[in-house]
């Protein structure tokens, strides 16, 4: 079983492309434009889908919304940097930054139905315990079939295991048969303190069965995590390989202007070098004196 969520296939598309610009060590360009044109075009799409889900599903929901919004900042700060970047080394720190929050992403959006089942078991029975009035059950029913969607589409959520769907479809039964009684009661204004109760223990099955669900996606999460790891632990060592091949050049260039100069000449700027630095160290020494005595 592997995750499978509305922006799993793009993030794998730009976790894909990443690899094969790591890879590519060799080439002049510091991003090959085909595997750029790739990772820009998934990451603009994966924007749209993210805002569009947060917007339609997760409206209210602050804790989650926020922590998502910033993933996607950071994903689309990083995009942006890649065209003003002018090192190799650079560009894979931006790329690795962007891998690991394309794949953040991927774990919120398959954890976070069940968060939000919970945020809105939490809620519902919070709204039921405080209302006790029959002129209340309308506002109670009507999140009570809220409540009922959710975990309808919960039950079509690719991630879940069978055992647990066949569950949540069982629950969801119970449920739209409940609210049936719940509203007829209503209309004939009968007393409703049983129902209420009820409603309460409907919750808890639901809650139960939601929770049975989500250790199951949780391990699935593991693996991916596990898989992710892998990938940057491959990443982190072609980045090294790459930081050492521009330091081993960048060493050998300057070899290369020594050997051009003549021993005068080395004498010369190692002279300078070192004057430099004492006229560095006097200012500093003056600055301190001058902020000692300001202070006095």
């Amino acid at each position: 079983m592997t995750l499978n969520t509305p922006i799993t296939h793009l993030v794998a598309e730009v976790n894909e492309a990443i690899i094969s610009i790591y890879k590519s060590t060799d080439s002049k360009e510091l991003i090959p434009k085909q595997h750029e044109s790739v990772i820009v075009k998934n990451v603009l799409e994966l924007t749209e889908k993210v805002e569009d889900v947060v917007s339609k599903e997760y409206d209210g929901y602050d804790v989650l919304t926020t922590k998502i919004r910033e993933k996607v900042e950071s994903v689309n700060g990083n995009i942006i940097s890649l065209s003003l970047l002018k090192s190799k080394e650079k560009v894979l720190d931006a790329l690795f930054n962007i891998s690991g929050d394309c794949s953040s992403l991927v774990v919120i959006f398959a954890l976070s139905p069940f968060l939000r089942m919970v945020h809105f078991k939490e809620v519902t029975c919070d709204l039921v315990r405080s209302k006790t009035d029959i002129k209340d059950f309308p506002q109670i029913l009507f999140t009570v079939q809220q409540y009922h969607q959710l975990l309808k589409s919960l039950a079509n959520d690719s991630n879940i295991d069978k055992g647990s769907k066949d569950k949540i479809e069982a629950i969801c039964v119970g449920l739209e048969n409940k609210m049936e009684m719940w509203a007829s009661a209503y209309r004939n204004k009968q007393k409703q303190d049983g129902l209420y109760k009820e409603v309460l223990e409907e919750f808890e099955k639901c809650g139960d069965v939601v929770l049975e669900a989500q250790k199951v996606v949780e391990k699935v999460v593991e693996n991916y995590t596990k898989e992710k790891m892998g990938i940057n632990q491959q990443l982190d060592k072609i980045r090294d390989k790459t930081s050492d091949t521009q330091k081993k050049a960048k060493n050998e260039k300057t070899e290369r202007i020594e050997q051009l100069l003549t021993k005068e000449e080395r004498e010369e700027a190692k002279s300078e070098s070192e004057k430099a630095t004492d006229e560095e160290s006097i200012e500093k020494c003056q600055q301190i004196v001058a902020e000692s005595q300001r202070s006095k």
